[in-house]
């Protein structure tokens, strides 16, 4: 088994479940890459209507290969993000001075292994 570090962020579905308000909230989760099975799950819960039970308007989007997917989350153009390892380097390097210009909410990291 590979190991991976995702920015998965599985709490959004608790914190979201907690904090719902009346209608669906809308998010949109940024994945590391296009469409493939290892985000097989993300989609199932959309195609199930998981999201849509739990109060939320999920939009999955793919990655841009021109974008940074991990900016992209920093800079609001997805409220949540899948990334690799690659986002530990972005903390330590960049995240940080990011956060304070740009948002003032709470980064969350879960780690997953595949």
């Amino acid at each position: 088994m590979k190991k991976t570090i995702n920015l998965v962020l599985l709490s959004f579905l608790f914190s979201s479940l907690l904090s719902m308000a009346a209608g669906d909230e809308k998010v949109r989760l940024q994945l590391k890459w296009f469409s493939s099975f290892q985000f097989a799950g993300y989609y199932m819960a959309l195609e199930k209507g998981f999201y849509s039970e739990a109060g939320l308007d999920v939009s999955i989007l793919e990655r841009i290969p021109q974008k940074n997917n991990i900016v992209q989350v920093i800079n609001g153009e997805a409220e949540y993000g899948v990334a690799d390892s690659a986002l530990l380097l972005y903390y330590n390097l960049q995240i940080e001075h990011f956060m304070k210009q740009k948002r003032e909410e709470e980064i969350e990291f879960a780690v997953m292994y595949n």
